[in-house]
């Protein structure tokens, strides 16, 4: 399958990037960039993508974990509310949380991410679901710019990619 322009991008930034960080260029990508449309592969694409632009994102962890005890092995349930995103940003001092719903394995929110979703809205935040990373990256470079003070890096690593030929 050919990668879409905004992958290639993707790829271009994030090798320019390691070469400036590291010194070296970076000869393998890591998994999630020969599997951007599975739902993993898609969640850490954006938010590597919302970094490279300057920008703060994390992954919410919303699974619940199992423990050793005494007893065996004991369920703990996630601290993170029910219906929780899986990716929170701050984007130019607002919050932002995305939801992935890939359209590839017809992923669906539930009652409890709609009730989310409302009430991050309700709240002043902005919510988006994801549902492949060309759409995403679509949404955020209409709806955002990179970061001011992220910019001559920005620049530093376009001179970079134009160096490498990449």
């Amino acid at each position: 399958m050919k990668p879409t322009p905004q992958l290639t991008m993707l790829k271009d930034l994030y090798t320019a990037y390691h070469k400036h960080v590291y010194s070296a260029p970076y000869m393998t990508f890591p998994n999630c960039f020969s599997d951007s449309t599975s739902t993993n592969g898609m969640t850490q694409l954006i938010i590597w993508y919302v970094r490279l632009n300057g920008w703060m994102a994390e992954r919410t962890g919303t699974a619940g974990r199992m423990v050793k005890t005494k007893k065996g092995m004991q369920y703990i349930p996630p601290t993170a509310a029910k219906g929780s995103t899986d990716i929170k940003c701050t984007i130019n001092q607002r919050s932002v949380y995305i939801e992935i719903k890939n359209k590839k394995t017809k992923d669906k929110q539930s009652d409890k991410q709609k009730e989310y979703q409302t009430k991050i809205e309700m709240s002043g935040g902005i919510y988006y679901i994801a549902e492949s990373l060309e759409s995403f990256i679509d949404w955020f470079d209409s709806n955002f710019e990179r970061n001011p003070d992220y910019v001559k890096f920005w620049e530093y690593l376009r001179k970079c990619a134009s160096k490498y030929k990449i």
